[in-house]
């Protein structure tokens, strides 16, 4: 749905969470009387509750943002759990939340399905509370909706020791995370498997920096569509994967964290590559440039895989190109997939032979939003995931060492 939203003011200031759902019920009528003249009836159909663990200030403001982008598609009760203490907050949110007395801020977010033929509507709730003090399962727990799924999203890192986050997490059936955002990579990583099935555990989980890689893995592979291609996987020579690093390491003290090891999303895209195409990781250097050299085999054959930074402008951690080199002396081929813009990517092959002619792609910049709708959309195990996951804890873990 990219229809248009109803923009009557739809939010209000709750100060005792027993009322929130007849607060609602007078958003929804207000709602309703700004659209006197739509010939589309309004609909109240929610989908799934979604829960938002927001450590900051700014990761509450993020997740509203995203879900009110995110309920066109997807209609659901969003709460946002709010437990930014008063140090965390900036003095102006802190005096702001003082003097409204913000137990709760509701907000409906309305807009026409992409058929045109009816108005969706979510519920976004931003709760205001105290950590560790039993206050966040106590006030979440009444506000679900029965028979739905409940599905958390962790926008930043992965909370440890926190019995709120363990609450919350024991009743979900879906979790979303973004590696992207981990500050340690690597400590970052070993903590997702807990959210991966197993041992009769139901709850499956969804890695935003993982689906922000789709059409890269796509479009690598529509390179070996041709039978006459895909022997040169069987002989490979090197693999260059480039991403955008850091560009104002000055005045971004943690930006050293990020040349310390790759981002998730190239690491993702080259261990995948090394899983499809049998290669297995031995070795790891880290150079004073940056890059990162991935040496590894295949069937005794020596095999260069590198992650290296460039300075061109694009988003901090965004795959900027992925070059595959395969062949022997006498018959080489080179595959290119590479992002020339934030709104187009070339695929270009060069080869002894007939190669597919350069293509020259418009893509969408896809948002968090749009790859959490994604993620909903497919709320199934993902064991390719899981292996590629395996692969980047142990490539990090060789940096480490």
């Amino acid at each position: 749905m990219n229809g248009g939203l109803i923009t009557v003011p739809t939010t209000e200031i709750v100060s005792d969470l027993r009322k929130i759902d007849d607060q609602l019920t007078e958003l929804y009528k207000r709602v309703a009387g700004a659209a006197t003249n739509w010939t589309m009836p309004i609909v109240r159909a929610l989908l799934l509750n979604l829960i938002v663990y927001a450590r900051s200030a700014e990761e509450a403001e993020e997740a509203a943002a995203n879900i009110s982008e995110i309920s066109g598609t997807h209609p659901c009760r969003a709460i946002i759990v709010d437990v930014t203490t008063p140090q965390q907050s900036s003095a102006v949110q802190s005096s702001k939340k003082q003097q409204e007395g913000c137990a709760g801020i509701i907000t409906t977010v309305c807009g026409i399905t992409s058929r045109g033929d009816r108005t969706l509507c979510g519920e976004i709730i931003t709760l205001c509370l105290t950590p560790r003090a039993d206050q966040v399962i106590g006030s979440v727990t009444p506000l679900l909706i029965g028979d739905v799924p409940v599905v958390l999203w962790i926008p930043g890192d992965i909370p440890q020791d926190d019995p709120d986050f363990e609450s919350l997490f024991l009743m979900a059936d879906h979790v979303l995370l973004d590696s992207r955002q981990f500050a340690d990579l690597p400590a970052g990583l070993n903590l997702i498997p807990r959210f991966c099935p197993h041992e009769g555990a139901e709850c499956t989980s969804a890695d935003l920096s993982w689906a922000s890689i789709q059409t890269w893995r796509e479009l690598v592979a529509q390179h070996f569509d041709p039978p006459s291609m895909r022997h040169y996987l069987a002989k490979l020579q090197r693999v260059d994967v480039t991403f955008a690093g850091s560009r104002d390491v000055g005045s971004h003290p943690e930006a050293g964290v990020l040349h310390k090891y790759p981002p998730s999303a190239p690491l993702f895209l080259a261990c995948w590559f090394m899983l499809c195409t049998g290669l297995q990781p031995r070795k790891v250097e880290h150079s004073d440039q940056g890059q990162f050299i991935i040496h590894a085999e295949q069937e005794g054959r020596s095999v260069e895989i590198r992650l290296s930074p460039t300075g061109r402008e694009l988003p901090e951690g965004r795959i900027g190109a992925f070059v595959v080199r395969g062949g022997d002396t006498s018959d080489t081929a080179t595959f290119i997939v590479k992002s020339v813009s934030m709104t187009e990517m070339v695929v270009t092959e060069e080869c002894p032979g007939v190669c597919l002619p350069p293509q020259v792609l418009d893509v969408v910049p896809e948002s968090d939003a749009a790859l959490a709708a994604r993620a909903l959309d497919a709320n199934r195990r993902d064991v390719v995931y899981e292996d590629v996951l395996k692969m980047a804890s142990q490539v990090l873990k060789e940096i480490r060492s």
